[in-house]
């Protein structure tokens, strides 16, 4: 299973000494100027954000395993879930109470309850056979078609811009 955290960066309050570095700006087409605000969450982008962020994946990360058994991981705001058919259930709304307890929202949109397939990350994940010792990893179908319209714009065109190149 998969859980999302909700405006991840936002959730987080700023510390005080970083007010400086938080002022958004935007142009504003009616009034024809730039307009300012003060970002209370933490900037998206700002190194110093990644940082503080990051210890709220690993505390959520660290309660889940080691107070309630349960295998997890995490990227940033997104999290793997791990659990036998037979807890399933159980696991998905004790993770899931564990993280309201906590205070952080997630978004339900982008839950993925368990199942023996699914994507995390981009990459499909099928566990069906993971009792006879198979795990097949495949990328997402979206992803392949992608990267084969890139390949056959470049050889159709004999060129490649920068942006697609460097990716």
């Amino acid at each position: 299973a998969t859980k999302d955290m909700k405006r991840a960066y936002r959730q987080l309050a700023r510390w005080p000494g970083h007010a400086q570095w938080q002022i958004v700006a935007a142009w504003h087409p009616e009034l024809q100027q730039w307009v300012f605000s003060e970002l209370v969450g933490l900037a998206f982008g700002l190194a110093v954000a990644v940082l503080m962020f990051n210890r709220v994946p690993a505390q959520i990360v660290a309660i889940a395993r080691r107070w309630l058994g349960i295998p997890c991981l995490n990227y940033f705001d997104d999290f793997r879930i791990h659990s036998l058919t037979m807890h399933s259930r159980t696991t998905w709304a004790t993770f899931s109470q564990l993280v309201m307890l906590l205070g952080w929202i997630f978004d339900p949109d982008k839950d993925q309850e368990f199942s023996s397939f699914g994507t995390f990350l981009g990459v499909c994940e099928n566990v069906a056979e993971a009792h006879l010792g198979r795990l097949t990893l495949s990328p997402k179908p979206s992803f392949l078609l992608s990267v084969q319209q890139i390949i056959h714009d470049a050889l159709t065109q004999g060129k490649m811009a920068t942006g697609v190149a460097n990716s």
